[in-house]
């Protein structure tokens, strides 16, 4: 699977959730980070976690997020496409 498919993914789950608009712009949507964003509660940031762990059939490790950098959907795109190749 490539980059852009799984942004792609990514996207639709953001806007499925009301964190993003479809007219929302991508380069935008890429520099969200979804520990900080304010539309993304803990419930709503642990259903996002777990559903990229399973549709993308991944884990993520313990320390993955605690880079803030990581926090970003580009990173977050970045490391599902890493570990599914």
């Amino acid at each position: 699977m490539n980059k852009k498919k799984i942004f792609l993914i990514i996207k639709d789950a953001l806007i499925k959730i009301k964190v993003i608009r479809k007219k929302d712009l991508d380069k935008g949507i890429k520099k969200i980070n979804i520990f900080s964003n304010e539309k993304i509660d803990s419930l709503r940031l642990v259903n996002l976690i777990s559903f990229f762990e399973k549709k993308f059939k991944i884990n993520f490790s313990d320390t993955f997020f605690i880079k803030k950098e990581n926090q970003k959907i580009i990173k977050i795109c970045d490391y599902i496409f890493s570990r599914t190749k």
